[in-house]
């Protein structure tokens, strides 16, 4: 038994209830396990009946390109990597687009849900790389909607966060949450400048800890009425669910990017190789009366 699973109960249970096989939802014995699309990372590899180990249709941003070379799963861990690599064994093509010679990693599951109680086990990368967990609809199975005016791109980050800062004077350290509705037509990274004017979009919490030190819970319950993010177990953020009703991929990834205080031009390419580690991720959905 993983350690996540005992941690898990302990933030949430004060009562020790006795663990059966299926990891217990901290919300409660009526919520049941979405074995669809909840990982273990206990495989040799990826589970590619679940995820992609890359972004169909989006290769990554101009400070750096998606690799699924980057992805690992190993000893109960799944490892998204960032890498430095030598601009000489880049593609022509990409060094004259002016990408910068690094490589992430992203998961994307195949299967799109809605609502639940989502929560992952995981550490930061010990580099000054964004980490994130989100769920998103880039609209990539439906091209006709994506270029066109008229539809939405919806996306919910359940953590945003630097791994680790060079520069001290950059702290604290924050878990930011976020929520996003892109108008079409949409392109990532690049067309994503138009949104749905949102109360309450997003926050952040203060830690007093770098979230490449060590291993923390990560938790979201998404409803048809509220939306709430928690860190150990402790609500940090909620808004009410104004517009956040349609199937989203769960998405694991991490981004070189200046963000948050972070900076591209300040990144040390010495702290390359870094990884994102993820011990487990589930989604429970909540029992249906009578079952």
């Amino acid at each position: 038994m993983k350690a996540g699973r005992i941690l898990s109960v302990a933030f949430w249970v004060a009562t020790g209830a006795v663990l059966a096989d299926e990891p217990v939802c901290p919300l409660g014995s009526d919520w049941v396990l979405d074995a669809t699309v909840s990982d273990e990372f206990n495989g040799t590899g990826i589970d590619k009946a679940k995820w992609w180990d890359y972004a169909p249709r989006w290769r990554g941003r101009r400070e750096f390109l998606y690799s699924h070379k980057n992805v690992e799963v190993r000893d109960g861990f799944l490892s998204l990597y960032a890498r430095n690599v030598n601009p000489e064994e880049m593609a022509y093509e990409d060094r004259e687009d002016g990408i910068l010679p690094y490589t992430c990693a992203i998961i994307k599951s195949r299967k799109k849900v809605t609502y639940g109680y989502f929560e992952c086990r995981a550490r930061g990368n010990a580099a000054e790389v964004r980490n994130a967990f989100w769920l998103y609809d880039p609209l990539s199975d439906r091209l006709s909607k994506k270029v066109r005016p008229g539809s939405h791109s919806e996306e919910i980050d359940i953590y945003e966060f630097i791994g680790k800062y060079q520069d001290p004077s950059c702290l604290p350290y924050e878990i930011c949450a976020h929520v996003h509705r892109f108008e079409t037509p949409y392109v990532e990274g690049l067309v994503n400048h138009v949104k749905t004017k949102l109360a309450n979009p997003g926050g952040a919490v203060a830690v007093d800890w770098a979230p490449c030190d060590g291993y923390h819970l990560y938790g979201f319950l998404w409803t048809e009425k509220e939306m709430v993010w928690y860190v150990d177990g402790k609500e940090y953020f909620r808004r009410d669910n104004d517009y956040f009703h349609t199937p989203l991929h769960v998405m694991f990834d991490c981004e070189i990017a200046t963000w948050r205080r972070a900076s591209v031009k300040r990144l040390d390419p010495a702290t390359l190789p870094a990884s994102h580690s993820v011990d487990w991720f589930r989604r429970w959905v909540k029992r249906v009366p009578g079952r």
